[in-house]
């Protein structure tokens, strides 16, 4: 089987899978073992969460490149250590319940993961970190249990080169010129970056997402993810058009939408 091959298999019909933003993040702090542990308990079948370089080459997950908005310090990841971040507070700007949850690293959350149904998705944040990346999955055995994400292209070229069985998917987002295009030119817009990727799997902001687009991509043996999602209606638009999963902020909501649907479909 070749690269391609690898990533098309992928498009097969399947149930929407369930992605909790940052881990179930309208109830715990993003991107920490909590947030992590209840998108496991309430059943979601993926949870996403960032990933940064320590200036010791460590990968901690955090969506921020600076910690000063989700912990009690200060400073650019890249320029802390290990032991630097390991010593913040990452609950507590969110609830006090959550005072001295720590920041977590990559292979925290992956052997979590590792023996539950919930699958890690992780976005590659950092520049030059996608062998480190890879090298993780690969350590915790979990290369088909696992999903990485970017904008960044050149982490999904490193990814599709270094790990073909791992899937990758390109993120990309609307904005101000993707709003007064066509549906034809959207498509031929993501087809064309995914191509530039060695990508047939794309994670798209909702913004960017139509009946006609998701069936268009899927002629073109897309696998389509959307991202963030939080309302209803939209989670039922998008499961009626079709997309293979959906990130959120709140998973319990989309959970029920999902089981809503697929009663509808009986």
């Amino acid at each position: 089987m070749n690269e391609q091959n690898v990533q098309a298999a992928d498009a097969s019909p399947k149930p929407c899978l369930v992605v909790g933003h940052r881990g179930f993040s309208s109830v715990a702090p993003e991107n920490t073992m909590a947030s992590l542990l209840k998108a496991v308990e309430i059943g979601a079948g993926g949870s996403e969460f960032d990933v940064h370089a320590t200036c010791d080459g460590a990968l901690v997950v955090m969506h921020d490149g600076k910690v000063d908005r989700t912990t009690n310090g200060k400073g650019e990841i890249a320029t802390l250590s290990l032991l630097e971040i390991k010593r913040l507070d990452a609950g507590s700007w969110k609830d006090p319940r959550y005072a001295g949850e720590p920041v977590p690293t990559l292979d925290d959350c992956l052997a979590a993961l590792k023996n539950t149904p919930c699958r890690p998705v992780i976005e590659i944040k950092g520049a030059n970190i996608a062998d480190k990346v890879v090298a993780a999955v690969r350590a915790h055995n979990m290369v088909d249990h696992a999903y990485a994400i970017s904008f960044n292209k050149d982490s999904v070229k490193a990814v599709r080169e270094l790990e073909p069985g791992l899937s990758c998917a390109l993120l990309l987002g609307a904005n101000k010129e993707t709003k007064i295009w066509d549906a034809d030119k959207i498509v031929d817009w993501i087809v064309t970056q995914a191509e530039e990727c060695n990508t047939t799997f794309v994670d798209l902001d909702k913004a960017l997402l139509s009946a006609e687009i998701v069936a268009n991509l899927h002629e073109k043996k897309l696998t389509v993810w959307a991202w963030t999602v939080d309302e209803a209606p939209m989670m039922d638009n998008l499961l009626a058009w079709g997309v293979e999963s959906i990130t959120t902020n709140c998973p319990d909501l989309l959970l029920t939408r999902v089981q809503a649907a697929a009663k509808q479909g009986q």
